[in-house]
């Protein structure tokens, strides 16, 4: 069994991820899988894609262990993934559903080092430092989290003189959270090059044990923010091009003072790329 980018990681071979002008690029302000959930790239999977049929290709994945194998079966996360893929001269669609289920999540853990895996998956500031240290000198019995289910559909469509793009998710963990993402973006060529410019919005909330948790933290239990990109590339040889680009985020309620570019602030970046 291999690594591969799981369907909607939008990395490796057999990811149909699509609808977003930045792909997963330029960090947490471009890139559509910091902005909403993903499974990444897993391990000791294995894929299918079927053979086209009037554009519809079927794609399956499965993970044994998304980290590691030696385990006995019920020890180990494994990842499901199953999606529908179309494209033509001028349209492409995707609709991906994936569950990560939680077996082997649980036990004595320290306690700081337990908490950030899922202050993590919520996208909340992680525990550091002196703190950190401080409370991994105690330990906790942590349960094996839930299910992690998300449904993901997108599209593009070539106008000639732009492609529209449109992507959504749901995405859901009892005890955890429950969201939604949007993101509606264009491409289009310019000078030469192609320029692109995007939005995105996310809302949700906690649930279960993340929930109460919150309470007694006297924290909010909903979240929301949106995003918006700009962004350019100009060919200066079939290997090699030139990029630039600037994203702002903005947080509400649960994210409004999270550090971290995906919810709030600036980022701008200019470079070259050169493909070997």
């Amino acid at each position: 069994m291999l690594v591969f980018g799981s369907l909607a990681s939008g990395a490796g071979s057999y990811t149909i991820l699509t609808g977003w002008a930045f792909g997963t690029s330029y960090e947490d302000q471009g890139s559509w899988t910091s902005f909403g959930k993903t499974n990444s790239r897993v391990n000791n999977a294995i894929a299918y894609v079927s053979p086209s049929f009037g554009g519809f290709t079927v794609h399956a994945m499965y993970s044994n262990g998304t980290e590691d194998d030696a385990n006995k079966w019920s020890d180990n996360r494994h990842y499901y993934g199953l999606g529908l893929k179309y494209a033509d001269k001028a349209a492409t669609a995707a609709l991906i559903f994936e569950a990560l289920d939680g077996k082997g999540t649980g036990g004595e853990k320290k306690l700081g080092t337990g908490l950030n895996t899922y202050l993590k998956t919520l996208g909340l500031d992680l525990i550091k430092g002196d703190d950190l240290t401080a409370m991994d000198k105690r330990t906790a019995e942590f349960k094996d989290r839930k299910t992690a289910y998300s449904v993901t559909a997108g599209g593009t469509y070539n106008f000639g003189v732009v492609t529209a793009m449109g992507i959504y998710q749901y995405a859901w963990e009892s005890e955890m959270y429950s969201q939604h993402a949007f993101g509606l973006s264009a491409s289009a060529p310019l000078a030469g090059g192609t320029a692109k410019l995007g939005a995105r919005y996310l809302l949700g909330k906690l649930d279960g044990d993340a929930k109460n948790v919150a309470k007694t933290l006297d924290a909010d239990t909903k979240y929301r923010a949106w995003n918006i990109d700009a962004g350019y590339t100009y060919p200066l040889s079939k290997r090699t091009y030139f990029y630039g680009f600037a994203g702002y985020s903005d947080g509400a309620k649960l994210y409004k003072d999270v550090e971290n570019g995906k919810f709030n602030g600036w980022s701008v970046g200019t470079g070259l790329v050169h493909k070997f």
